[in-house]
């Protein structure tokens, strides 16, 4: 059971969360079972590349976590919008520790693309605030894309339909998950 996060990391984990959780509730429905692996399939873990990913994120590298975000969501969030956009709230906070919960193979539908087939890692985050030390954790699930051989993450519903409507350079909320 996942404690819920209060304080100054609430923002925090919720960038986290936001930046990188496709949870089924924000991508749309699941479908049906992925397809087997395919010539395609990355080498590396997609758990290994989520932990690369957060730390990115909780570093607050947004042109680096850019980098590896699925294309079609690239195109919706160019490189300058997307570090602007996401330098609005950067984390204040040191990552402690990533949990892995588990790891399942899912089919979903990815704003601005077709269904495909992922990899959902449920991870336990843990961060710690610089000022007091104080931790917060948040349990969630992230997806992983396997897309020419490499894992890409995609954009929550929500963040996808931000950076679409181009509300974050309007003003809109950059912590919009």
């Amino acid at each position: 059971m996942s404690r819920r996060p209060s304080g100054v990391l609430l923002a925090a984990l919720g960038t986290v969360a936001a930046l990188t959780a496709c949870a089924t509730v924000l991508l749309g429905s699941r479908l049906a079972a992925p397809e087997v692996a395919s010539a395609a399939t990355p080498a590396a873990s997609p758990v290994a590349f989520l932990e690369q990913l957060i730390a990115q994120v909780v570093d607050n590298d947004y042109g680096l976590a850019w980098r590896t975000l699925h294309p079609a969501h690239q195109l919706v969030a160019p490189l300058r919008e997307y570090v602007r956009c996401e330098e609005r709230s950067p984390i204040p906070g040191r990552l402690t520790a990533i949990d892995v919960v588990g790891v399942r193979d899912e089919r979903l539908r990815i704003a601005g693309a077709a269904p495909v087939a992922a990899k959902a890692v449920s991870l336990r985050i843990t961060i710690s605030d610089l000022a007091t030390g104080r931790r917060e954790a948040i349990a969630t699930t992230f997806h992983a894309v396997a897309l020419d051989g490499r894992w890409r993450w995609v954009l929550p519903q929500r963040r996808y339909a931000l950076y679409r409507a181009d509300a974050c350079d309007a003003g809109g909320p950059p912590t919009d998950s």
